[in-house]
């Protein structure tokens, strides 16, 4: 059965679990499952249809035109923006890659304040074609993407790098003049937009600064990218909650020469990644990352999301280790996953919810292998899920901890590339 509702929620539709949530809701009642999701959650579906598929795209593929250090093309790659290894806040090669027209240098631009490179697209975001659940139609218009890299080196500050990264999309209908094809230059603070002082306008905006300090002489280096999804009004609101709306990622890496074999090395790299809310959402609720109350697909392309994979509400803990020769490497990967957390804290509100959270914690094998013109790539990962689907069996309201809640899972993949 299907259910619409506002206002709250409380039910054990299997005689075990209990789900409260005080948010606009669709409920979907399918035999013993049952999904919960916000009006106007982002293009995430969590099954892609009911059978096979198959689909043909343009790839990394791209036509360019070069002179002097810039290049001007159409492309349909993927794109990374910002220091991260493991997740990327605005850009990432998680979702497919989309069509877009690009203006990028392609060498750094020397000046006697230091190097520059940049990199200003404009792209179609394509919807998933398949609704969030059953009963809820999908939004089948397509999205106008406008994004803005530039990194900086300082010159009197060797390996270090300073970037700022920004992006903006609307429903193409609504894209009718420069300015709206153009938004790199709306000003950060509401204040100062004076044609959307309320922040109230249909475009969605992400922005990050980053920065990445390379040290040559260790072989190491350290990263950060620090990300907003809701421009403060002016400087004193921005002072007052800068956590409001925020996440961020964190990482180093350690690249040690092994003594006894020329041209090899261990490689070590620890990340963090924190897309969800602050303590800050107690006073103002600033919604999830990558949701957006107007652009119903939120910041997505074919049902997956453009920034980092773990999606809306994720929070990441990763360590790899890493033998590297040339292009050959294998290594290993420990990860702990915390899912939706944002969604977690917001609707599994049961007087035994806060020991419910739904965790993987994985352990991986990864590789990579050339041979001629040939590049293997395979990779096995174990995964204990904690609660999965935030489900508990045995549900019993006064008890604290419920054990025997959990579920293995194997992901592998394999792939080949030639090499022309």
């Amino acid at each position: 059965s299907d259910l619409r509702l506002q206002g709250t929620l409380t039910g054990k539709p299997d005689g075990g679990e209990a789900i409260q949530s005080s948010s606009d809701a669709t409920v979907h009642i399918s035999g013993s499952a049952l999904q919960l999701r916000w009006a106007g959650a982002p293009d995430l579906p969590a099954q892609f249809g009911h059978g096979a598929y198959s689909k043909t795209n343009w790839g990394q593929s791209s036509i360019r035109l070069t002179f002097g250090p810039l290049s001007l093309g159409l492309s349909n790659e993927n794109l990374w923006m910002g220091p991260g290894m493991r997740n990327s806040l605005l850009m990432s090669n998680h979702a497919p890659g989309f069509k877009h027209l690009t203006l990028n240098t392609v060498r750094p631009v020397r000046t006697p304040l230091g190097s520059f490179e940049m990199q200003m697209i404009g792209g179609k975001l394509e919807g998933s074609g398949y609704s969030y659940l059953d009963n809820i139609p999908a939004n089948a218009e397509w999205r106008y993407l406008s994004s803005f890299v530039m990194t900086y080196q300082p010159r009197w500050v060797p390996g270090l790098f300073l970037g700022l990264t920004r992006s903006f999309q609307n429903y193409h209908s609504h894209v009718k003049k420069f300015a709206d094809y153009v938004p790199l230059f709306t000003p950060f603070q509401k204040v100062n937009d004076k044609n959307n002082v309320t922040g109230a306008d249909d475009k969605d905006q992400l922005a990050s600064l980053y920065a990445r300090w390379l040290f040559k002489q260790a072989h190491a280096e350290v990263y950060f990218e620090y990300g907003v999804n809701d421009h403060a009004y002016n400087l004193r609101d921005f002072i007052g909650s800068p956590e409001h709306s925020r996440t961020y990622l964190f990482g180093l890496t350690k690249l040690s020469e092994l003594n006894t074999r020329e041209g090899e090395y261990i490689r070590a790299n620890l990340e963090f990644t924190q897309m969800s809310q602050s303590i800050d959402r107690l006073v103002r609720e600033a919604g999830s990352w990558y949701y957006h109350g107007l652009i119903a697909q939120g910041y997505t392309h074919k049902g997956e999301v453009l920034g980092a994979g773990i999606g809306p509400g994720g929070n990441l803990q990763s360590l790899s280790l890493s033998w590297l020769k040339g292009l050959k490497s294998l290594g290993i990967l420990l990860e702990r996953y915390v899912q939706n957390d944002d969604y977690y804290v917001s609707s599994i509100r049961d007087l035994n919810g806060y020991s419910r959270r739904w965790v993987d914690m994985s352990a991986g094998l990864q590789g990579t292998w050339n041979y001629k013109n040939l590049l293997f790539n395979a990779r096995m990962q174990f995964i204990n899920s904690l609660n999965y689907q935030w489900k508990l069996k045995n549900y019993d309201a006064g008890t604290y901890y419920i054990p025997e809640n959990d579920v293995f899972n194997f992901h592998g993949e394999l792939g080949i590339t030639y090499r022309f």
